[in-house]
């Protein structure tokens, strides 16, 4: 059975139901080089025939310590 809400199951992928519309979302991070890492979010629906998608990504910079 598919919970309601927000992000109803964990991993890098998975789908919720928000006011009544079905969406599915993808999060993926790749390496961009040594130390900057691409952090995406895709999040997609259906309305009627048609189908819509949003994606935004961020960038994060990890520094190493010593």
């Amino acid at each position: 059975s598919r919970k309601t809400g927000i992000l109803s199951q964990t991993g890098t992928q998975g789908d919720f139901i928000l006011e009544g519309r079905d969406y599915k979302w993808d999060l993926s991070a790749s390496s961009e080089s040594a130390n900057l890492f691409r952090i995406a979010l895709k999040v997609s629906w259906r309305s009627g025939k048609k189908d819509h998608s949003i994606s935004r990504s961020a960038y994060e910079i990890y520094e190493y310590q010593s």
